[in-house]
Order: structure tokens, then C-alpha cells, then sequence
């Protein structure tokens, strides 16, 4: 029963997660594409690394690209909202961007 409820925990904290991402990503989804484009992740992604350059030394023109590469799963060029989870949860546990 301990080891159902710790795995009842996580997927309460990971639903949470998707929910705060989403209304993130339908914030940034400014065309209202469903998916977010480099030009749409831009400013945010510059804000987050500008936030956490001073503690870790994030280059934001160096790691944008880099960023959208490792996290376009189906390497279509664009974030669909699974895919952005993982950068809204890294901008949350660096630096707090989307709390």
C-alpha cells in the first residue's frame, strides 16, 4: 500500500505539472497553433537564461537552438505541449520563470 501511494503522489505532482505547462504553452501558442515555433520559445527561453546566467552562466543565443533541438522529440521543428513539459519543469526547478 506505501509503494501505491508514493506512485499516487507522482502522478498527482506530474498532472499538476502538465496543468501549470499548459497554461504556459497556450500563453506562448500565439498563433494558437497547438505547437510553439523557435520565434514564440524565444523570449521566454531568453528570460529564463538571463534569470539563471548569473548562477550557472547560461549563454541564451548559444542555447536556444540547442534547447529546441534536445526537446523536439519528433524533430518536426516545432514543441508540441509533452514536449515543453520538460523545459517548463527545468525553468521551474532553475530559476522559477512560471511560478
Amino acid at each position: 500500500m506505501q509503494e501505491f501511494a508514493i506512485i499516487f503522489d507522482e502522478m498527482l505532482l506530474r498532472m499538476d505539472l502538465i496543468k501549470r505547462a499548459k497554461v504556459a504553452f497556450d500563453k506562448l501558442d500565439v498563433d494558437k497553433s497547438g505547437y510553439l515555433e523557435k520565434e514564440e520559445l524565444q523570449g521566454v527561453v531568453q528570460l529564463w537564461a538571463s534569470t539563471v546566467n548569473q548562477e550557472i552562466g547560461v549563454d541564451t543565443s548559444s542555447q536556444l537552438e540547442e534547447l529546441l533541438k534536445s526537446t523536439d522529440a519528433n524533430s518536426d521543428g516545432k514543441i508540441e505541449l509533452l514536449e515543453f513539459v520538460v523545459i517548463f519543469e527545468q525553468c521551474i526547478a532553475k530559476s522559477g520563470v512560471w511560478n
